[in-house]
């Protein structure tokens, strides 16, 4: 089994329209900072009505057989509904990413998936995973 290490950039989509409020504590925390059910940490800017991932380390498993490790960042702010529920599902040239949870006073909890083409035209894909922080 190969390895494969890419470390992508922008995320270009975002697909769900929401909003509401979000905590006033949830707001002035700014920074979360958790783990993926895969041990990686994950890295999310939250504020008032809406969040955003910074950071995401994930493995994903190829049709190959070989193993894509990936570290993601520059997503879209996603909103989050009025009891502080979200789902989203963000895109780039060859990669898309798929979330859904909900932010609450203890930090932020839910699940993700990632999806990625090679140049070689090679699918790669997580399944869905915990994250939480």
């Amino acid at each position: 089994m190969t390895s494969r290490f890419i470390a992508c950039g922008a995320i270009v989509c975002c697909l769900i329209a929401g909003g509401a409020a979000v905590s006033a504590d949830r707001a002035e925390a700014g920074l979360i900072e958790g783990k993926t059910g895969q041990g990686y940490r994950i890295k999310i800017q939250a504020r008032e009505q809406a969040f955003r991932i910074q950071v995401l380390e994930i493995d994903l498993r190829c049709r190959d057989g070989s193993r894509l490790s990936l570290i993601l960042g520059g997503y879209l702010w996603t909103p989050v509904g009025k009891r502080g529920g979200f789902r989203d599902a963000q895109f780039g040239r060859t990669d898309g990413t798929y979330f859904r949870g909900r932010l609450h006073e203890r930090g932020i909890s839910g699940r993700l998936r990632v999806t990625d083409r090679l140049p070689d035209g090679t699918r790669c894909a997580s399944r869905w995973i915990r994250f939480g922080g």
